[in-house]
């Protein structure tokens, strides 16, 4: 059976699989799709060799995933950007199904495919109500198909964990769900998980939360100012949040930093890294607002894409601070890694949610 981390955000949408024969394949997509209507069903099969786009069918209609094949296929970005009552939206639950469907291909099976599952869920949905509502979307097969090959993909275990104890997970088991960091269990932790849309700070005793409490800062943010610069030089250009994100992502390391759309071309270089110096300063302040005393702590994590991208700003801030191996993958990594310990053992640690009242999102 494989095994599966799956950790959908505002901004990115982040997969961790193993496999039986202890392989792992991992990848990172923007969180986002389109309807794709260039072929029939009957037709993709063929043109995948020349289409590079996967093209996955559910509900009877066809999509693509993520920004890069959304682009190619030419067609509109779907998101789900806002975290407020995103499980009720349709929107979010058809983001996962086709990202569920992605996550049980990537080694290139096709047909009936059984999965071991673990999903994270932003602590503040963390409650019976959500859990419940999210569970019926796994509840029978999901039926469907990529590149014109039929899948039967079926969730035999499923496990909900919420994101900052994922991270946690993270670095207690070794990747084949063995511990390999048992102090974690009486230890203080910070964990810091700056994302796209918000930054995290959560505080757990062992694996007991005992404070969480969320801002609105991260790259959405950056993203946000850098397009009003160029709306402001350039009002006839429209820009696309996906769309501007990757271009900055190919020129990351050039000297100059350009968003084009059509003939229009405008730089943006100083603009970026002047919105960069804003939210970061944004970021820390709500970190110091909320914990003076960082030092209390035996241990901080940081994880999270926006951490990555603010990496060194943090190390220069908090020398202190561990950085999860590859951090935007930290949360799927550690769902993957906790639904292989619960295959191996018949005891693992509890994974609680934070008490009722005790926590501030």
């Amino acid at each position: 059976m494989k095994y599966i981390g799956l950790d959908v955000g505002n901004g990115s949408t982040c997969i961790y699989a193993r496999y039986e024969d202890r392989t792992t394949d991992e990848v990172s997509i923007a969180s986002t799709f389109g309807y794709y209507d260039g072929e029939p069903t009957a037709a993709i099969a063929n043109k995948a060799k020349a289409l590079s786009a996967e093209i996955y069918t559910l509900g009877g209609r066809q999509y693509v995933l993520g920004y890069a094949d959304v682009a190619e296929v030419g067609t509109e970005s779907i998101g789900t950007y806002s975290r407020e009552d995103r499980i009720h939206l349709n929107a979010y639950q058809k983001l996962v199904k086709l990202a569920l469907l992605k996550a049980a291909t990537m080694n290139g099976d096709t047909g009936v495919i059984e999965i071991g599952l673990g999903f994270g869920v932003p602590n503040e949905d963390y409650r019976d109500e959500q859990l419940k509502e999210i569970a019926k979307w796994f509840a029978e097969p999901i039926t469907g198909a990529k590149n014109g090959q039929q899948l039967i993909v079926t969730v035999k275990q499923l496990e909900f964990v919420s994101q900052p104890i994922a991270v946690l997970l993270d670095a207690y088991y070794d990747k084949n769900g063995i511990v390999r960091n048992a102090d974690i269990e009486n230890e203080d932790t910070l964990v810091i998980d700056s994302g796209s849309g918000t930054l995290d700070m959560t505080e757990l005793r062992g694996f007991r939360i005992l404070k969480q409490t969320s801002k609105a800062a991260g790259m959405n943010d950056v993203y946000k100012l850098v397009t009003e610069y160029i709306e402001r030089r350039e009002p006839k250009a429209r820009v696309n949040p996906y769309d501007l994100e990757q271009q900055i992502r190919d020129q990351s390391t050039s000297k100059e930093m350009f968003y084009r759309y059509g003939r229009i071309s405008v730089s943006i270089k100083d603009a970026y890294l002047k919105s960069v110096e804003t939210v970061w300063d944004l970021m820390v302040n709500s970190i110091e607002r909320e914990y003076p005393n960082r030092t209390r702590f035996h241990r901080v994590l940081l994880a999270g894409g926006t951490g990555e991208a603010f990496y060194s700003s943090f190390v220069n801030w908090m020398p202190q601070i561990e950085k999860s191996p590859d951090p935007q993958m930290a949360i799927a990594r550690g769902l993957c890694k906790y639904v292989i310990s619960l295959a191996l053992a018949n005891e693992v640690i509890e994974v609680p949610r934070v008490a009722e009242g005790e926590g501030t999102c």
